[in-house]
């Protein structure tokens, strides 16, 4: 697998060609950790844990520890997080993860953005490209704060911009994505697809092979797939 920052460039040049012959280019994008920063919202759960007047009499680190970390250095799970911290006190554990589940699928709105995602959407957009939004979020628990969000930050929310969340959290997010793409793959043109996620990314190069597949390496769920020899990665779009 290649790091190429440069496909950036090679997708954008892509829709630009295929808009001007009368195609309409087709992107797909996932949103957590691929467009969207999942790690700040993380980090803000956990900081407003740790900020608790008894967990901070408790255990003063848990908050000096947390604090200091960027949002890059915030890990996918939560408890991998609380094991790097070296948070070891039962309750605050019990706490931190309790507030994380009740919370983490109802924050999207706060959510930070990769570096550069917005821009280079829009420049997609901009191009011709229709955009798809295609996540694991799902209707319930996270459409309002998901419109929110896109629309905060900037990136394309009209007519050629189309969001798909799950219809229940329950879903399988592998098996929801192979379904859509399949669907979207039958009727539309699809040039490139994001995903940080190496089983997503290996399945998009299956049921999408002409397209550019492209590995968003940040954090994910630590599925032992590795992605295929021809997806490449990057690690924000600001190339």
């Amino acid at each position: 697998m290649q790091h190429c920052p440069e496909i950036l460039h090679t997708i954008l040049q892509a829709t630009i060609t295929h808009t001007q012959s009368g195609r309409v280019p087709h992107v797909i994008f996932d949103l957590d950790d691929t467009v969207f920063d999942a790690g700040s919202r993380t980090r803000h759960i956990l900081l407003g844990v740790a900020e608790k007047r008894d967990i901070r009499e408790a255990c003063p680190e848990f908050f000096d520890r947390l604090s200091q970390l960027s949002n890059d250095e915030i890990r996918y799970r939560v408890e991998d997080n609380l094991n790097m911290l070296g948070l070891t006190e039962r309750w605050i554990r019990e706490a931190a993860t309790q507030a994380w589940w009740e919370r983490f699928f109802h924050m999207c709105d706060i959510d930070e953005v990769v570096p550069g995602a917005p821009q280079f959407v829009r420049q997609l957009h901009e191009a011709g490209a229709s955009i798809v939004y295609l996540t694991g979020r799902d209707r319930i628990r996270t459409e309002a704060a998901t419109h929110a969000s896109l629309a905060k930050h900037g990136f394309p929310h009209d007519s050629r911009a189309k969001l798909i969340l799950k219809p229940e959290a329950s879903q399988c997010d592998f098996r929801f994505k192979r379904e859509e793409v399949a669907g979207l793959a039958a009727s539309d043109f699809i040039v490139a697809a994001f995903d940080n996620e190496p089983r997503h990314v290996n399945m998009f190069k299956e049921k999408i092979p002409e397209a550019h597949v492209v590995f968003v390496d940040r954090r994910h769920a630590g599925h032992p797939d590795v992605p295929h020899e021809r997806v490449v990665w990057i690690r924000d779009f600001t190339a």
